[in-house]
């Protein structure tokens, strides 16, 4: 994001937490507004659904949830950059050794 980059204030509004302003760059303002409202679909259904839990409770479980999915797809981007590097590495030494 260069420094022409605008930006905008939107109010977050999460589960019962009291909103709050969060300054975004325009161009992502829509896949923030995106990732509230899955946010607090998952909220509902853990707070309001079957077996439901306390407000408090649901949210840390969307917490974990969200968290989950961050540091899978961390591992596997780093695996992918790892195996890429490798691919990379032995291509460049068969380029050196003049097999290709």
């Amino acid at each position: 994001m260069d420094e022409q980059t605008r930006r905008h204030n939107i109010t977050a509004r999460i589960a019962d937490v009291e909103p709050f302003k969060l300054l975004v760059p325009e161009d992502e303002e829509a896949f923030y507004r995106y990732i509230i409202e899955q946010l607090n679909k998952l909220w509902n259904k853990m707070h309001f659904g079957p077996g439901g839990v306390p407000s408090r409770m649901a949210l840390a479980k969307v917490a974990l949830y969200f968290a989950e999915m961050y540091y899978r797809k961390s591992a596997l981007a780093s695996e992918q950059s790892k195996a890429m590097a490798d691919f990379e590495e032995q291509l460049d030494k068969l380029l050196r050794e003049g097999a290709l």
